[in-house]
């Protein structure tokens, strides 16, 4: 009888273990979902960035690498888009991604891009450098 109760025990220590694994994978698939719906939601703000002369295009820094610094830096024109609204939206992006790198221990590469040289071409903001 002993036994049985032990191994009915174990046989919970191991269900609930991986009752809270599986729930650790589902809150960080629903914490990368909504990093990408916010990513997304700042790409479509921006839009094709189109310009009437130098002076539209900008750029910003978008990610949070783990070991610090940008992922990657995206054209955008304040003829298309209210800077400060897109500042703050990146803010919150670069925020939460950066909560994310620790609450599950993610890791990059320690490399960090070279902002662009915008510059409007043909009407459209585009890296020029």
């Amino acid at each position: 009888m002993a036994i049985l109760r032990q191994l009915t025990g174990n046989v919970i220590v191991v269900l609930a273990g991986i009752l809270l694994f599986s729930a650790c994978q589902a809150d960080e698939q629903n914490d990368q979902q909504r990093l990408q719906e916010m990513k997304k939601d700042i790409l479509a703000m921006i839009g094709t960035p189109t310009c009437g002369g130098e002076g539209s295009c900008r750029y910003i820094g978008l990610g949070s690498k783990p070991c610090g610094g940008y992922w990657e830096y995206v054209i955008y024109s304040v003829e298309n888009v209210e800077p400060e609204v897109l500042v703050r939206k990146v803010t919150e992006y670069n925020e939460f991604e950066e909560e994310l790198n620790a609450k599950y221990g993610y890791v990059s590469d320690c490399t960090v891009p070279e902002p662009p040289d915008p510059g409007c071409v043909d009407g459209r903001c585009v890296e020029i450098g």
